[in-house]
């Protein structure tokens, strides 16, 4: 596809730069043999058993390029330390969309 033939994704499209599909709720869900589901409560994510919450939901944002929850839109999911040297921990916090 050429530059000029970009085509905007909307809700529901694949985007098959990031695997997702546009706006499309799903659940994080634990291989452990519980099944739990990533729940997000205050800003840490926690493992609990699938209760039908939206703290338990979440959508890829096609604007800002980040996992966001459906209960608190403002938050994504970002490495900490912008993914430097040794900077492996995974955090929820207010977007702010900068890739690095």
């Amino acid at each position: 596809m050429k530059e000029y033939e970009k085509v905007e994704l909307k809700k529901g499209d694949w985007d098959k730069d990031f695997g997702f599909r546009v706006n499309t709720d799903f659940h994080i869900v634990s291989q452990m043999s519980s099944g739990r589901y990533i729940d997000l409560i205050s800003n840490n994510a926690v493992l609990k058993k699938p209760n039908g919450y939206k703290s338990q939901t979440w959508f890829f944002d096609k604007k800002t390029k980040t996992i966001k929850s459906r209960r608190t839109p403002s938050y994504s999911f970002q490495i900490t330390g912008s993914g430097g040297k040794g900077k492996t921990n995974m955090v929820i916090t207010s977007t702010n969309s900068r890739w690095w």
